[in-house]
């Protein structure tokens, strides 16, 4: 299911160049599921006690 809603939100806009998206520090399965589908963390910001996982993937044919 992860897998189909990461592949619909990449197709939605034909001429995007790339997608963000971010997670809890805490949810493994998705940090997982994001790392397996392509997508590089860029960094990590502090939202109260938790850290949040910034990830992007390029759109971009190569």
């Amino acid at each position: 299911m992860g897998t189909r809603l990461l592949r619909h939100a990449e197709s939605v806009h034909p001429r995007a160049q790339e997608i963000r998206l971010f997670t809890g520090e805490r949810s493994a399965a998705n940090i997982r599921l994001y790392t397996r589908n392509g997508y590089r963390e860029t960094g990590r910001t502090t939202a109260g006690a938790y850290q949040i996982v910034h990830f992007v993937k390029s759109l971009r044919e190569t």
